[in-house]
């Protein structure tokens, strides 16, 4: 089953405070893995144990992701001077979860 999801969707189901979007390309995957980000995706900057999303913002986008959800104080420690598509976030991971929800919500619709 294919989705497409503006940034303005994706950010009001995160509760992100993000309101201007630099461009509105949908939203038509998702990813966790940087390697398996493609055109169009969303890349969530998951905190795992072994390691932070955060530290692969540039190789997601570099590899086509339309925005990443990340948590901006994060991103400034390690990319100060990086412009980025980002959905602001303070928890990716719980981002993960309710884009998972609103999902699962437009599934059913």
């Amino acid at each position: 089953m294919t989705f497409a999801y503006s940034p303005l969707e994706i950010a009001q189901a995160l509760h992100s405070p993000t309101k201007t979007f630099h461009h509105c390309q949908s939203i038509t995957r998702f990813a966790i893995d940087s390697r398996q980000v493609s055109q169009g995706a969303l890349f969530f900057c998951i905190k795992g144990n072994r390691t932070d999303g955060h530290a692969y913002v540039k190789q997601a986008i570099d590899n086509g992701a339309s925005y990443c959800v990340a948590n901006p104080d994060i991103l400034k420690k390690d990319f100060p001077n990086l412009e980025l598509p980002l959905i602001s976030v303070d928890d990716p991971n719980q981002a993960l979860m309710d884009f998972g929800a609103f999902h699962r919500q437009h599934l059913k619709d």
